[in-house]
């Protein structure tokens, strides 16, 4: 699977959040920080097709990340978020898994979520039946996690992908969020 950017087209809710995954839980597992977007539905020229919105990267110190807004003319359809880096081999399930705050919001938005995890596995939550499942095990991994599912180093990756960053900065005592962060070409 060729790894590309937020907005491009996929056939299937799936393979963008398999894409999400594959471009950012790098980032986040090194970072030690959320990040998440919205699935969204568009159809051109009688076709659907299914991508991802520039995703949103949490403030420091594991806080949890509102995900981004589907583009204006779209159709929310999921949620995607990554659960950042591994906190140690007593919360490696919580780690690997939804919260029941995940749960809760997909729940009330009626809508499945996915979870990329430190031990690079791609979950999905079914908001219909409140199932959760693993979709996919071949994401970047953290090293330190005791549950690894592979040896993809997330240590290896590109990190200067495009997202929103919500870590504030401090301008004269004034907190402010950062704006987008592009790719440097």
């Amino acid at each position: 699977m060729r790894v590309i950017d937020p907005g491009d087209k996929f056939k299937s809710p799936l393979a963008a959040a398999k894409d999400f995954g594959k471009l950012y839980n790098d980032n986040s597992i090194v970072e030690k920080r959320e990040y998440g977007a919205t699935i969204y539905k568009v159809i051109e020229n009688g076709k659907t097709y299914y991508s991802y919105s520039v995703p949103n990267a949490a403030g420091d110190g594991g806080s949890t990340v509102p995900v981004s807004k589907a583009p204006d003319g779209t159709t929310p359809v999921a949620d995607v978020h990554s659960h950042g880096n591994s906190w140690g081999k007593d919360v490696a399930l919580s780690d690997n898994s939804f919260s029941p705050t995940d749960k809760a919001s997909n729940d009330a938005k009626k809508i499945d979520g996915y979870l990329t995890t430190p031990n690079g596995s791609l979950k999905k939550y079914d908001a219909k039946t409140g199932k959760e499942s693993t979709m996919s095990t071949d994401l970047p991994s953290d090293p330190k996690d005791v549950t690894r599912r592979n040896g993809q180093n997330a240590l290896i990756f590109r990190k200067d992908e495009i997202k929103v960053d919500l870590n504030p900065i401090k301008i004269e005592n004034t907190l402010i969020p950062t704006s987008i962060k592009k790719p440097h070409l």
